[in-house]
């Protein structure tokens, strides 16, 4: 992918989430949103412009000839090379830290090689590398006294107040040792604004971390621009340090393979917070696995929800593992391009966010008649580091604290303290809350214990996972995670449950994680296991006793003709010509 034109290639094909809310400019851009949504007239003229399609509207998308294909522990190089030989690819690049290979296929051919080998059964995962978008929508002097941008007029700093921001700053204005990664499309390190905060970053795509595109360097000024020196705007966590991270090239184009490569450079170099004003209207399961080795690598994922003011989240915020942001404006209300529904975890300040921008001339200066060093830009893309500038500002407060306790405490401390909604999650993020939970000393994990379905019951084909939590300190909330996603709303009270259709399940093994948030920084869950495989029909499986696993049992034909029937309540009995299954038998399909 060094080659020119391969990264012309590649510019026509991943378009940065960050940069959603930008009207597309680049033939490649417009190739990738054909058929999707297109700004109108009154939103370019905002600075907004929709996200890509969502991941029911996304079939016009540009087919690209590239899989990410993670292979079983124990496959040895000889058989993936002989794998790959027969499906006519090749390995053109190994994401670090996941063991996921970029693939190279046959022209046109990547939905059905993708498909071939998903059938493998050395096979755990494969999928096309997918286009990714910014979600951004086109002594500090500016923090109350306005400053004339190019779309919204005469526009003073509002975000850090709206947040509550200076009230935090009076017990930390953040730590130089905490680390915000800006996975984006570069920063420009020699602005006045953010030359003291620089540490060493990375580029995956070629070149420098210098943004040739302006969305990076905004992002990263409202995370953690410097504060009174006299020049400029103010950052949430003024005196934490930036991470460039280049995965976006100068038309806010890439890929998703780079993104998830960002996320594991970052989490592997000191991270603690990675601001992902990006997203795509994919499922990536690559992806997925970047967002919890971040996790595991003590370093909180924040994404935005994306631009299409749709109920649904783009990748990376439709993971449970990402912290997912929506936008609001100057009343507190959802704006009106922010996306919303379930996954929604907080919301921030995202229409009219004045901010840094490159001291020279860059695409968004040229192209859309932004100002350079400055300017007021609107989109879940500036929503999302108002919300990684508060994980600093929590950090630094209390440095002892792992990822998903300050994802938590984000969470608790955001809206009124106890409800949830799907427009706007727990509410708006209050940073001098935040950091005052975050000297909490609870340490004291909740219990969480399944209620239903009971162990032995017979299921139809939509059961309810129930669960029962207790908390000394207080129940704030709780979520079901199937399969690394937020099944149904978080439950505010101490009994909660939620539903999943089963239908016909895929060949494969499913989690089911109950997680529990006391209102202090208490943290514990329950993890449930169950399996399932493809079958027909599939009426009623059979919950297998067992400690805490739950394990699908389905009756199936061994021989042409046999009439198998449904597990009985009380008893299993296998029908002549009948076989039990108890496990997922990947790459059979009956």
């Amino acid at each position: 992918m060094k080659a020119e034109h391969m990264r012309t290639w590649r510019k026509l094909v991943f378009l940065p989430v960050a940069l959603i809310a930008i009207v597309l400019v680049s033939t490649g851009a417009a190739n990738v949103l054909a058929g999707g949504p297109q700004p109108a007239p009154e939103q370019q003229a905002n600075g907004v412009v929709p996200s890509a399609p969502g991941p029911d509207l996304a079939p016009g998308q540009q087919e690209n000839d590239f899989l990410l294909v993670k292979f079983r522990p124990g496959t040895g190089p000889d058989k993936i090379a002989r794998i790959n030989h027969e499906n006519g690819a090749a390995v053109v690049s190994e994401i670090p830290g996941l063991g996921v290979h970029r693939i190279k296929v046959s022209p046109g051919r990547a939905q059905a090689s993708a498909q071939s080998y998903k059938a493998i059964a050395d096979v755990e995962f494969a999928e096309v590398d997918s286009a990714v978008q910014t979600q951004f929508t086109p002594n500090d002097p500016y923090f109350a006294t306005a400053y004339p941008t190019s779309k919204f007029g005469n526009m003073p700093q509002w975000a850090p107040q709206f947040v509550s921001a200076p009230a935090a700053w009076d017990t930390t204005m953040g730590d130089p040792s905490v680390v915000i990664a800006v996975v984006d499309t570069g920063v420009d390190g020699s602005h006045p604004d953010l030359q003291t905060k620089m540490v060493t970053g990375a580029t995956l795509i070629g070149g420098t971390t210098k943004d040739g595109f302006g969305h990076g360097t905004h992002v990263a000024g409202i995370a953690a621009a410097s504060t009174n020196n006299g020049t400029g705007v103010a950052g949430i966590c003024p005196r934490c340090s930036i991470m460039p991270v280049r995965v976006l090239d100068a038309n806010g184009s890439g890929w998703t393979s780079d993104v998830a490569a960002g996320i594991v450079y970052a989490a592997d170099h000191g991270a603690r917070v990675i601001n992902m004003s990006l997203g795509a209207p994919t499922v990536s399961q690559s992806l997925r696995a970047a967002l919890d080795y971040a996790l595991a690598h003590n370093a909180l994922p924040v994404a935005a929800m994306g631009n299409n003011y749709a109920p649904y989240a783009l990748e990376p915020a439709y993971w449970y593992s990402a912290l997912s942001v929506g936008a609001v404006d100057q009343s507190g209300a959802k704006t009106d391009f922010s996306n919303y529904g379930n996954k929604t975890d907080v919301v921030a300040p995202g229409r009219g966010i004045l901010s840094t921008m490159p001291t020279y001339n860059v695409t968004m200066n040229s192209s859309w008649g932004v100002e350079q060093n400055y300017d007021a830009l609107s989109g879940t893309s500036m929503a999302t580091p108002v919300v990684s500038g508060i994980a600093g500002l929590v950090i630094s407060r209390n440095p002892a604290l792992n990822a998903v306790q300050v994802k938590g405490i984000i969470e608790a401390s955001a809206g009124d303290g106890k409800t949830y909604n799907e427009t706007t999650g727990f509410g708006l993020v209050n940073a001098a809350r935040a950091v005052n939970l975050a000297a909490s000393t609870d340490r004291i994990a909740p219990s969480v214990n399944l209620v239903s379905p009971a162990a032995g019951s017979t299921l139809s084909k939509q059961f309810l996972f129930q669960a029962a939590p207790a908390d000394g300190g207080g129940v704030h909330h709780v979520d079901f995670v199937i399969d690394g996603v937020r099944a149904g709303d978080p439950g505010t009270s101490q009994g909660t449950s939620a539903n999943r259709k089963l239908g016909t399940p895929a060949p494969d093994r499913h989690r089911c994680r109950v997680r529990q948030r006391g209102q202090l920084l208490s943290a514990g869950h329950s993890v449930f296991d169950y399996e399932s495989v493809y079958h027909r029909p599939m009426d009623r499986p059979y919950l297998q006793p067992g400690k805490g696993r739950l394990q699908l049992l389905h009756q199936q034909p061994n021989r042409p003709g046999a009439a198998c029937r449904r597990p009985h309540p009380s008893q299993l009995e296998l029908h002549q010509g009948c076989e039990l299954h108890e496990r997922t038998l990947l790459g059979e399909h009956l």
